[in-house]
């Protein structure tokens, strides 16, 4: 996508015999874009957890868990764009969009959160991080974290422990964003 200095915006698509596409911008349009999403998409497909450090109370801190808050509050859909996103819904949010939570698992951001939850994870405190996650005031991060949790509410042995931080910390979060469903 290149925005030009005459007013337009040229969108150009890969693949073979792609043309790519002008389009009129109207100034008083107020546009939001993410320059490179590349960054974002290989740091949310976390699946080790083993950077870590020790801070200066010697305690270990496991660099997973304030990433993936950090993460978690990416206002777009952290999944690679691929042809066939028929029946994959989102929602529009305040400057993006999140995924459907009726998507379930959808983004590997998503993915790596519930692996973090549900392993015993040397310098994570889950229930710290879900604490933290519910009030951060993200619409998106609130919304993997409900997904996550679902999601680890129906293994057998953290089941019990997910849906309590469902009721404990998630619905109240989720109470102060939109409904979507």
């Amino acid at each position: 996508m290149e925005i030009g200095t005459d007013g337009t915006m040229t969108i150009s698509h890969r693949g073979i015999g792609a043309q790519p596409t002008k389009v009129e911008i109207d100034e008083d349009e107020e546009l939001t874009s993410v320059s490179s999403m590349n960054g974002w998409l290989i740091l949310s497909q976390m699946r080790e957890f083993r950077l870590a450090l020790v801070d200066e109370n010697e305690v270990l801190q496991n660099i997973a868990s304030p990433l993936l808050l950090e993460l978690g509050t990416c206002s777009e859909i952290l999944r690679r764009p691929s042809r066939n996103l028929e029946g994959f819904h989102t929602h529009e949010i305040e400057g993006g969009e999140i995924s459907c939570f009726k998507n379930g698992i959808a983004e590997p951001v998503t993915w790596a959160i519930s692996e973090m939850l549900v392993h015993d994870i040397p310098g994570v405190d889950r229930d710290a991080w879900v604490r933290e996650a519910a009030k951060s005031g993200s619409a998106p991060l609130v919304n993997r974290l409900g997904q996550a949790l679902t999601h680890i509410s129906k293994l057998e042995q953290i089941g019990v422990w997910a849906k309590e931080m469902l009721e404990m910390h998630y619905k109240p979060a989720l109470a102060e964003h939109p409904q979507f469903h």
